[in-house]
């Protein structure tokens, strides 16, 4: 029996409301213990996928499966697998650290 991937993405696309197409297609398995690079110029849609999976946006089309949980289908527990670390953290300095 194989191992359920870490990430399968199949068929994923975006077009935004304004005919802008983001993504385009997309399919992607990363395996458990994998390790995965997302590297592109400008424009090249990693952002968005980024978005997709960590359930910022909706997808137009295609499926996000972490661990086997579709993140559409189950949301809640499909995010329970994951960790994300922006570029960016955007705070308000005088904010008290509990209050994160």
């Amino acid at each position: 029996m194989s191992e359920v991937p870490a990430l399968a993405i199949q068929n994923l696309s975006k077009t935004y409301s304004n005919g802008f197409s983001a993504l385009k297609d997309v399919s992607l398995t990363v395996p458990q213990g994998g390790f995965f690079a997302l590297l592109g110029p400008n424009g090249a849609g990693k952002s968005t996928m980024i978005g997709i999976i960590s359930s910022l946006f909706k997808p137009t089309t295609g499926s996000v499966k972490i661990f086997g949980t579709d993140l559409l289908e189950n949301p809640s527990v499909a995010k329970q697998y994951l960790g994300i670390v922006p570029q960016e953290f955007n705070f308000n300095m005088f904010e008290k650290v509990e209050d994160f």
